[in-house]
């Protein structure tokens, strides 16, 4: 029996206040924590991010001024909701987006990448790549500025034949010409850049989330924007490689009456992909759904089903569980009842969602080239 850690953020529409919950597999809440203070007053911080430590958790957050992103929330909890240690990252003058955060090699801290920009230039970000210790004190610093603004949105790690470990980003990146185009960063270990490419594609492109395969390869999920206006915002999917990133293969995936954004991405074992796609109708921004798409490792669709619940539904992420099952979890809109109608009537409101979905399976690709011992 595994018991499942959900982290996010509560709206009352003057603040956001940072949440965790900790389920069963039948759902049933073990415990629930939220962040006060000694008066009962809560930070305006949205959780965008949990890495497991084994015994204890991290939950990364971000810290609000306003509407505006301004900092990064850093804590350490155990297995119970205890709040361990924690520590703000801020910078005077410079407001910080959360990017990302993965595990440093041999578990000597973290790589945290946010995208900054100075709080008297509020439309020029630039990335930043931050080494941080176990405490999460800065080892290592370091900005990227390859074009005129850069966003990075995910990263993910990965060890060569030699044993040595190498970051990739990914992320987008102003052409010069107020188009978007995709961008990946590969650095090493000591926050060096190894090679950087762009992709544009019609009049923009931009990749939101990683994952790699067991040959090192590199896949991204994002949306790209049509040249033709009216035309719908289309999901895509790349496969690239490590090594260079040169690119292997490119999918994408619209309707006429639906915009697709490729909000996360996964891979089996076996070199499947499984992309989550977010869906809107153009005639009504409110028919959300999630579509996940499995992909054989040449990129050919094996599989596809589609998730809608209540009003609307926005997924976010997308995880494949230890027992191989599809993990889901985003925001759904649902009628409730209205506490303050007289007349019992219903109204919207927005919910955490989470879904356990079927197990992705075995497969042998049959082009697969086998050895032969004659």
């Amino acid at each position: 029996e595994t018991d499942v850690i959900l982290a996010g953020y509560q709206d009352n529409g003057k603040i956001k206040r940072p949440i965790i919950r900790k389920m069963n597999r039948r759902g049933r809440v073990l415990w629930t924590w939220m962040d006060k203070n000694q008066i009962g007053l809560s930070r305006p911080i949205t959780i965008e991010k949990l890495i497991d430590e084994g015994n204890n958790f991290l939950a990364i957050g971000q810290v609000y001024n306003g509407k505006t992103p301004q900092s990064i929330w850093i804590a350490r909890f155990d297995k119970d909701s205890k709040k361990i240690q924690e520590r703000i990252l801020s910078q005077k003058g410079q407001n910080y987006a959360f990017g990302d955060m993965i595990t440093r090699p041999s578990e000597t801290g973290w790589m945290l990448v946010l995208n900054e920009r100075s709080s008297n230039n509020q439309n020029l970000y630039n990335s930043r790549f931050i080494l941080l210790n176990r405490n999460f004190e800065t080892v290592q610093t370091r900005a990227f500025l390859p074009g005129p603004e850069n966003q990075i949105h995910a990263i993910d790690r990965f060890k060569d034949v030699n044993g040595d470990s190498h970051y990739v980003a990914v992320g987008e990146i102003d052409d010069g010409y107020n188009r978007k185009a995709g961008l990946i960063i590969r650095i090493d270990s000591a926050n060096n850049i190894e090679w950087q490419r762009t992709y544009p594609r019609g009049a923009g492109l931009r990749f939101y989330d990683i994952a790699l395969d067991d040959q090192n390869n590199i896949l991204v999920s994002g949306e790209a924007k049509p040249l033709t206006e009216e035309a719908p915002i289309a999901a895509t999917a790349m496969k690239i490689s490590s090594d260079n990133g040169t690119e292997l293969w490119q999918r994408y995936y619209s309707r006429d009456d639906v915009s697709y954004t490729g909000e996360d991405i996964a891979t089996s074992k076996d070199g499947r992909t499984h992309l989550l796609l977010a869906g809107t109708k153009a005639a009504d921004a409110h028919q959300n759904h999630a579509r996940i798409i499995t992909l054989s490792p040449r990129g050919t669709i094996m599989n596809e089903i589609s998730y809608t619940t209540g009003s609307a539904l926005l997924p976010e992420k997308l995880k494949i569980g230890k027992d191989s099952s599809l993990l889901l979890s985003g925001m759904a809109t649902i009628d409730v009842p209205d506490p303050v109608d007289p007349q019992n009537k219903t109204k919207l409101s927005n919910q955490g969602w989470f879904l356990v979905g079927e197990k992705v399976g075995d497969y042998a690709d049959p082009c697969a080239v086998k050895e032969q011992v004659f």
